[in-house]
């Protein structure tokens, strides 16, 4: 049987102050009967690994570039995803897609090293409002 997955993307939102309230909260609530993952900014996926080792809370990036390594700033490889104790990753947002060009042969690329990397791809394929109404 399949178990629902609820992840929580935070985009480019919060603070250590607040990922320690939601775990708090998160912890609070019990056993959930979905599973839950939490997908903060990078600089705090550190802390969050800390804070929900020993909780049923699963940890996940909200981007990953598809090569291996190299001379990209900014980015974030799946080895460093993993590394950090993502067992998830987000790819394919709409925001990517629009800002940063991102199309269907990039996304593809991206699920592929986080597969490759035995990391779970949540693949994002929302529309935007003007899509949605066409």
């Amino acid at each position: 049987m399949r178990r629902t997955l609820v992840a929580g993307n935070w985009k480019m939102c919060g603070t250590r102050a607040v990922l320690r309230e939601v775990i708090m909260e998160l912890r609070a609530r019990g056993p959930a009967t979905a599973e839950v993952v939490l997908c903060p900014p990078f600089p705090m996926l550190a802390p969050a690994a800390d804070m929900i080792a020993d909780a049923a809370i699963g940890l996940g990036g909200q981007n990953l570039h598809p090569a291996v390594e190299g001379a990209f700033t900014g980015e974030v490889s799946g080895a460093m995803l993993h590394e950090a104790g993502c067992r998830y990753v987000i790819v394919g947002h709409s925001e990517r897609r629009r800002e940063a060009s991102e199309d269907d042969a990039c996304i593809a690329r991206k699920l592929a090293q986080a597969i490759r990397l035995d990391i779970k791809p949540i693949l994002c394929i929302g529309e935007t409002l003007a899509q949605r109404q066409a």
